[in-house]
């Protein structure tokens, strides 16, 4: 799934009005798995590599990137950090459940991206196994339904930002969500843009 679809069902399961903490831990939750992608993106357009060299060569062969996606979409990784969370709750309520909130949504991340994935598959199971479930569904690959489920996932975005809008009521959240709405437009956009 796209990183703000990530994010939207992460706030819609676990983030709460006036818990800052917690909606932030649920908002991290929706882009840490990821965030080693988007470094290794930044990094590359800094030095001017392209988009297919990026997404068809580095993404796949390097090693240190791999690893380092690996570890961000760690299940077992996840499952310590929501333990450890469930532990400091008996000391710091807040710390505990910001840390088990933000572990509960990576989990929730990886859960989504398991079924997605086709080539790009992760090794959900690192560092105890490379194993990676290879889906029949791609969120993005034409060749494998990637179009049925970009429209169907625009959809779910939206229907998300609706639920979410009506819960939270201040003017930094509903900007917040409608950055994340732009974000159905934008993305897409800046990919069509860079493969002309």
């Amino acid at each position: 799934m796209m990183t703000q679809t990530h994010m939207l069902l992460s706030a819609t399961f676990f983030a709460k009005p006036g818990h800052y903490g917690r909606t932030a831990a649920a908002l991290m939750g929706g882009v840490v798995p990821d965030a080693a992608i988007f470094v290794m993106y930044g990094w590359e357009k800094l030095k001017c590599t392209s988009d297919q060299i990026i997404w068809n060569d580095i993404y796949f062969n390097s090693t240190f990137w791999k690893d380092a996606v690996a570890w961000g979409n760690s299940a077992p990784l996840y499952i310590a950090l929501l333990a450890i969370g469930a532990l400091v709750y008996r000391a710091s309520r807040l710390m505990g459940t910001i840390l088990m909130v933000l572990a509960a949504s990576c989990l929730l991340h990886l859960a989504g991206d398991f079924f997605l994935h086709v080539d790009d598959a992760h090794r959900h199971f690192f560092p105890v196994s490379d194993y990676k479930f290879i889906s029949a569904v791609s969120y993005w690959d034409p060749a494998h339904y990637g179009s049925y489920w970009s429209v169907f996932e625009v959809f779910l975005g939206l229907a998300l930002s609706i639920i979410l809008f009506r819960r939270f009521k201040s003017i930094p959240s509903r900007l917040a969500l409608g950055c994340l709405i732009a974000a159905y437009v934008a993305v897409p956009a800046y990919f069509l843009w860079s493969l002309s």
